[in-house]
């Protein structure tokens, strides 16, 4: 799953990309969310929300984590990401630096659920 998740975040470059870390029964997958987005923030659709939200209930699946990717080399979590505690507790940031095409994969856990 690792590999399809860094796949997924560089191929947004130079934008932001986010998706979850979802399981369902007896297993772990990547959710790739399709978000508008720039080189410093993203965003759902309203319409993708209530999509998403109907697609847990209906196939019992439960959101484990949170993926997004900083483009710009940024490590913490900014304020806007903050929103993301919404969704969950845990948070995986990949930070990627354009120059040198490295990335940085940090972990964060929020306190609001």
């Amino acid at each position: 799953m690792s590999g399809e998740v860094l796949a997924h975040l560089q191929q947004a470059l130079p934008n932001e990309a986010a998706g979850l870390v979802m399981a369902r029964s007896d297993y772990i997958f990547f959710y790739k969310l399709p978000v508008l987005a720039t080189r410093v923030a993203f965003q759902l659709t309203p319409d993708h929300v209530l999509k998403l939200g109907t697609r847990l209930a209906e196939n019992g699946e439960v959101i484990l984590s949170t993926v997004h990717s900083h483009p710009n080399g940024r490590l913490g979590m900014s304020a806007l990401d903050g929103s993301l505690a919404w969704w969950s507790n845990d948070h995986l940031l990949v930070s990627f630096d354009l120059v040198t095409t490295s990335h940085v994969i940090s972990f964060y856990k929020s306190q609001l659920l």
